[in-house]
């Protein structure tokens, strides 16, 4: 596409988006339970004649223990590889003899298994889907075949570098919780889990009160609540295994933790502790996490970026959000070690500083803009848009995304002020640095 065209429909989104009031951006989706507790979300789009069927599932290395770290990924690979009725050539190329597509993915808190058909085959993809979740049967070959692709998997990850520094400032910021455990797991925990180890999470876990479907696209809700029904209605709900309640510590010092990689480049990534979803600061605090990701309007990296020769190359600020905490996440990389030190000194004076006066109104306007027309755009993208919302609908609820823009809204510059002095006037991190071997 003709990068002026690309420019001008991007900037056409920018200013629609401007108007559009936060009534217009809600999904006025239909919710409502199974029999069996089955969570569904039903939201009409008429922009394109497909349907995306999102099942969201309460299962990933969260759930897991350190003896069978990794098996909720092994699982998603092991459910396209046959049903009762099925063979692994049944599931993919059904779907795609009818013009579908078929996915799946994990993260720590959920795991998501995504069909998107034409509306005249829905039904099709469904019945497939719900197939798979409910009597996948896990052959012997398959099986053998899945854990060597998984473990080239973890191979593959453990020599890229982002891996590496992701894994790293997860089991140091995150100690003592499962969230320090890698999705993957290792090569010992997937070479040694038995068969029937597999097969009892999948039974305690792959029950419908213990999934959410998200139905999004060109369909007329009382046809597609019928579809919905037949296929995940008639599955009776089991009691879902209570995890352990999770206690996480924020950050009590400024600590720093170091390792050695081969590697060019410094990456230091600091954590600090943030309002949960719940707190009425929350959002305060996400549109800080977003006026810090302006990159040229951003004061971070202003600070870290001036002069003849920048502290930094990079820096991303996230929100790491989850059920039972939340906490501001700032990546930052740098060419030289020896820049760690003015990285965290500059870092926490800029946040320091962020209490002690208002920011502007304009970069507040700038992140609710934004937000609009991210969320505009991608609700036409279907399959895409689940796969955005999934941590966002599983950890926190459809209620308080469907809200998030009106929230969004209410905060203003001196309520921002305020949230930020209560948690970063004298901020408290854990910090990692991964550096180039001596």
């Amino acid at each position: 596409m003709n990068i002026r065209l690309l420019s001008f429909i991007l900037m056409s989104l920018l200013i629609l988006s401007s108007g559009i009031q936060s009534a217009e951006l809600e999904s006025q989706a239909t919710l409502f339970n199974l029999p069996g507790g089955m969570q569904v979300i039903m939201l009409e789009k008429h922009a394109n004649p497909l349907i995306a069927c999102m099942i969201y599932v309460n299962a990933g290395s969260k759930y897991e223990t350190d003896k069978n770290n990794g098996v909720t990924h092994l699982l998603e690979h092991l459910l396209f590889d046959g049903t009762k009725t099925r063979t692994r050539v049944d599931i993919t190329e059904g779907i795609k003899a009818k013009g579908g597509y078929i996915n799946a993915f994990t993260q720590k808190e959920l795991t998501c298994y995504m069909v998107l058909m034409p509306k005249d085959y829905i039904e099709d993809g469904v019945a497939i889907q719900s197939d798979m979740l409910f009597h996948s049967v896990f052959p012997d070959s398959e099986l053998a075949k899945e854990r060597k692709v998984v473990i080239e998997e973890i191979k593959k990850d453990e020599d890229n570098i982002d891996n590496q520094v992701e894994y790293f400032f997860a089991s140091e910021a995150y100690q003592g919780t499962p969230y320090a455990r890698p999705v993957l797991g290792s090569e010992t925990t997937i070479s040694g889990m038995s068969k029937e180890e597999i097969t009892d999470y999948y039974h305690t876990y792959y029950e419908p009160n213990n999934m959410i479907a998200l139905v999004i696209g060109d369909f007329q809700t009382p046809e597609m609540k019928k579809f919905i029904e037949k296929y995940y209605g008639m599955k009776t709900s089991r009691p879902i295994s209570k995890t352990q309640a999770m206690n996480w510590t924020p950050p009590q010092g400024q600590e720093v933790k170091y390792k050695e990689v081969k590697t060019e480049n410094t990456y230091v990534n600091i954590c600090f502790n943030a309002p949960r979803y719940d707190d009425p600061d929350y959002f305060d605090f996400y549109m800080l996490t977003e006026i810090l990701n302006l990159e040229t309007n951003s004061p971070l990296y202003q600070a870290l970026s001036e002069g003849p020769d920048p502290l930094v190359t990079e820096v991303s600020a996230t929100l790491e959000t989850q059920k039972e905490f939340s906490s501001l996440n700032l990546s930052i990389t740098t060419n030289s070690p020896e820049k760690v030190d003015k990285i965290l000194e500059t870092t926490v004076k800029v946040l320091g500083d962020l209490t002690g006066k208002p920011l502007e109104q304009k970069l507040l306007k700038s992140v609710i803009v934004s937000s609009k027309t991210h969320r505009y755009y991608q609700e036409e993208r279907l399959h895409f848009y689940g796969m955005m919302v999934a941590p966002v609908v599983v950890t926190s609820g459809w209620k308080f995304w469907e809200t998030f823009i009106d929230n969004l809204e209410k905060v203003t510059p001196e309520s921002l002020q305020q949230t930020t002095k209560k948690y970063l006037l004298e901020p408290k991190y854990v910090a990692t640095v991964v550096k180039p071997t001596i």
